[in-house]
């Protein structure tokens, strides 16, 4: 069903493929950058203690930057070639496909609809994302490894390979 529904965004606009996965990547990211920056110092509990790296300054700046991101990434992404749908520039080409409406700022405010839908994306994205680290984490202390390296070559760690 993931698949497929991938897919069905994709035939509907690349920015419905990418746009989700450059706000994991910024959540991910920022939450490095914030809990390596200011990991501790304001909260001293564990965040989870299935990763006692993770932070709750990591988690919050994540989600900080997410929801920025979430705002501002639409209006960057909105070009013809990621905002039109696969059919439309089949049948009209590139040149004359129309950028759906949601992608247009309104001429009053300025803001696109899009934007609105970027955030509700960015809150799901900050929320969910990090729990994908907790999984990944279960995993290593299940198997009892350090890194991903020895059941995923070239992941996480050095390789004897």
């Amino acid at each position: 069903v993931q698949m497929k529904m991938a897919i069905f965004n994709v035939f509907h606009g690349l920015f419905w493929f990418l746009f989700p996965l450059l706000l994991v990547a910024v959540n991910d990211t920022f939450a490095y950058f914030s809990g390596f920056t200011m990991g501790k110092k304001i909260f001293k509990g564990v965040f989870l203690t299935l990763s006692p790296n993770k932070t709750w300054e990591g988690f919050i700046g994540g989600g900080i930057f997410t929801m920025i991101a979430g705002w501002y990434l639409p209006t960057i992404l909105t070009t013809k070639w990621l905002a039109c749908s696969y059919s439309d520039i089949a049948d009209n080409g590139l040149d004359q496909c129309l950028v759906a409406s949601h992608f247009i700022p309104n001429p009053d405010t300025g803001i696109a609809a899009v934007q609105y839908h970027g955030l509700v994306l960015a809150l799901f994205a900050s929320v969910v994302a990090p729990f994908g680290g907790f999984f990944a984490s279960a995993i290593k202390r299940a198997y009892g490894l350090k890194d991903f390296a020895t059941m995923i070559p070239g992941h996480g760690g050095t390789s004897t390979l």
